[in-house]
């Protein structure tokens, strides 16, 4: 009794190529589903994480990329691949072959060689020639493509390692370990003449920083006083420096906070006079200079103390620096200003400030105008016309301020064509050491100055245009931290064991006493430069971009610290332990190209296995069992003689093939 099981597909495929070739069938096709979903997934992580802002690192593909196996992996990947798709074609071949004997598609001559083929072949180059001769004698066209396609499938899947790895490209990712390194990150101890080394060091480098920034205000006041706030930023100096700052991934540990804010508004006087004076150059003579006298105004002026409901202090209150309640009184305002120059007066109040405050006034950032780190400046612009004779006497300014709706007050005094423009800023400058856990997202460039073409009398300046986008004093509105390469400072801890320091204007603006007047710029005999002449140019480029005159402080105030910070980094005696991670190169799948390939290669194999499958298992030669090389001979015979009458030949060929198809199947039921 014949089991009708034996009777599937399968059995009969098991009888035909045995148990082996069925395994590499199943199992091959596996492996190669599996491989395309393996790549197609590392494929599209790589391309996910080389764009976004850090990658999964406890993801199996993060380590793998990490550690530098990727290569490894698809040359591994790539090896199976082609071991799978190799072995299968072996099996379709010989498919292929008893599929050309069924159906005549071979050359009489070369019918015992691929009778051979359907038990043994050498994959599709192997019999790619007889079906070549058959297509040329007429013969065989489908085997002919079949064939041709296998063969250009064989030859593309041994490039397939080749293809994939075309698609690395590389990728500055952060890399997989940390590195716990011991730096100093603070000036130490603030001595007394710090504030002029500070104010007058020449700016160098930007190096890129960490920012936790407020928003801005601005108040116009159409006729009435106006007033912009810069809002308070926390900014931290990262204690390192070039290639190091540059390819910086992540930093956790001590660093120096600067925390800066200007609020400048257009302040009302309640007495304003000024007096013109011709005063000698001071400093070197040499014979190119003018012999001239300098002519300069004295300034002399009491600004109201602010009390509850004054016109300066309901101005002042709507910036974010608060009273608190504190009273105190300006003292008398004393200024020499000199023409069409920006010049700097100090203004000193009756609030003391030492570093035994209560907490509340140190706190970090400062929050009121009470705070050791707050700082009173008036600015002021003057222009008068040349006069031949100067009276002596002091004059009065005509009425009282003008109001634009700009921090900007004028003061007119007509007897002598004198035209004075002031503006009162609180200027926030301090500075603390604290520890930060910072994540940066991608490279960082640092931007640079460039030079200018030379005007036409000669002059140059640099172009500030980058260094203003960093600081974020490039225009009225703050870009955020990504636009202008700026790291975000999620949370700043103080040390509190470290006080905080105030960085403030009193020693120089001292220091300019012996001249006759501290301006930005200095540009005659007898005058100090208040800042450097770069730090100069980059105050007077902000605030003609932005037209806020806090952004132009809060620019010239960073720039001053951080070049200061900079030129010291290496002599600092304040030694802390840093967990940092840098930004390494990796070759990551970044093109898609080489994988769509080896994708489309793997759907033609599939195609081509299925259509060559179905084909075979719908052969007779499958159902009946293995060809009898007896009917080949007799193929062949009738070939040669073109005679079909051999009616005893044909019989007893007939009955070959029942007796070798039921004893074929009685083998595999166990009968004998």
């Amino acid at each position: 009794m014949k089991d009708s099981a034996s009777k599937g597909i399968w059995p009969r495929f098991r009888r035909r190529f045995g148990s082996v070739k069925l395994v590499a069938l199943s199992v091959g096709t596996i492996l190669i589903v599996s491989i395309a979903v393996l790549l197609g997934t590392l494929w599209e992580y790589c391309n996910r994480v080389s764009t976004a802002s850090r990658q999964q690192e406890q993801s199996i593909w993060s380590g793998l990329v990490l550690r530098g196996w990727l290569s490894q992996f698809v040359t591994i990947c790539s090896a199976v691949l082609r071991i799978c798709i190799s072995v299968q074609l072996l099996l379709v071949c010989k498919m292929l072959a008893s599929l050309a004997l069924e159906n005549r598609q071979v050359q009489d001559k070369d019918i015992g060689i691929t009778f051979i083929h359907q038990y043994a072949n050498s994959g599709p180059f192997g019999i790619a020639w007889r079906f070549i001769t058959a297509a040329k004698s007429g013969r065989g066209s489908l085997g002919l493509l079949a064939i041709v396609l296998l063969t250009l499938e064989s030859v593309f899947v041994q490039f397939s390692s080749t293809i994939l790895l075309g698609d690395l490209k590389p990728v500055s990712l952060r890399e997989g370990f940390d590195t716990v390194t011991q730096v100093n990150y603070t000036f130490g101890t603030w001595a007394p003449g710090d504030d002029l080394n500070m104010f007058s060091a020449t700016p160098v480098e930007f190096p890129v920083f960490a920012e936790k920034s407020a928003a801005r205000t601005t108040v116009t006041g159409g006729k009435a006083g106006g007033m912009v706030d810069s809002g308070n930023v926390i900014r931290a100096l990262l204690p390192l420096r070039g290639l190091k700052l540059a390819t910086l991934a992540s930093y956790r540990g001590p660093v120096t906070a600067v925390n800066t804010q200007a609020v400048c508004f257009a302040p009302k006087f309640i007495n304003a006079t000024a007096q013109f004076r011709r005063l000698p150059p001071l400093g070197p003579q040499s014979p190119d200079i003018d012999k001239r006298t300098i002519e300069t105004v004295n300034f002399l002026a009491q600004i109201d103390n602010m009390e509850a409901g004054s016109a300066n202090r309901k101005l002042f209150e709507r910036s974010s620096l608060k009273f608190g309640g504190v009273e105190f009184d300006f003292g008398l305002i004393n200024c020499t200003l000199t023409a069409n120059t920006t010049s700097i007066c100090e203004v000193t109040d009756t609030i003391e400030r030492h570093e035994n405050t209560p907490r509340a006034v140190n706190d970090f950032p400062a929050m009121n105008i009470s705070d050791i780190g707050l700082h009173w400046l008036l600015v002021s612009n003057s222009s008068w016309t040349n006069i031949s004779s100067i009276n002596p006497a002091r004059i009065k300014r005509d009425g009282n301020e003008a109001f634009d709706g700009t921090e900007w007050a004028t003061q007119n005094f007509p007897s002598q064509d004198l035209r004075i423009r002031h503006s009162l800023c609180a200027i926030l400058f301090k500075w603390a050491a604290g520890d930060v856990d910072v994540d940066v997202t991608s490279n960082y460039t640092e931007p640079r100055l460039y030079r200018n073409p030379p005007s036409a009398d000669g002059s140059w300046e640099f172009d500030t245009t980058y260094v203003q986008r960093q600081l974020g004093s490039d225009g009225p509105k703050r870009l955020s931290n990504q636009d202008r390469g700026v790291l975000n400072l999620p949370s700043f801890n103080r040390n509190e064991s470290q006080p905080i320091q105030s960085i403030g204007w009193s020693l120089r603006l001292q220091s300019t006493r012996a001249g006759y007047g501290a301006t930005i710029p200095g540009a005659k005999t007898g005058e100090t430069r208040l800042l450097e002449a770069t730090v100069e140019t980059l105050f007077m480029n902000s605030y003609h971009d932005t037209k806020q005159l806090s952004l132009a402080w809060e620019a010239a105030m960073m720039t001053s610290i951080t070049t200061f910070y900079y030129h010291l980094l290496d002599f600092f005696v304040l030694p802390g332990d840093a967990t940092i991670r840098f930004f390494k190169s990796y070759a990551v799948p970044r093109k898609l190209l080489g994988l769509f390939l080896v994708f489309a290669n793997i759907v033609l194999h599939f195609l081509l296995v299925s259509v060559i499958l179905y084909a075979f298992f719908s052969s007779q030669s499958f159902k009946d069992g293995i060809p009898d090389p007896e009917e080949l001979g007799y193929l062949a015979l009738r070939k040669q003689t073109g005679s079909d009458t051999s009616i005893e030949l044909t019989t007893r060929i007939n009955r070959r093939k029942r007796r070798t198809h039921d004893e074929y199947l009685a083998v595999d039921s166990g009968e004998e």
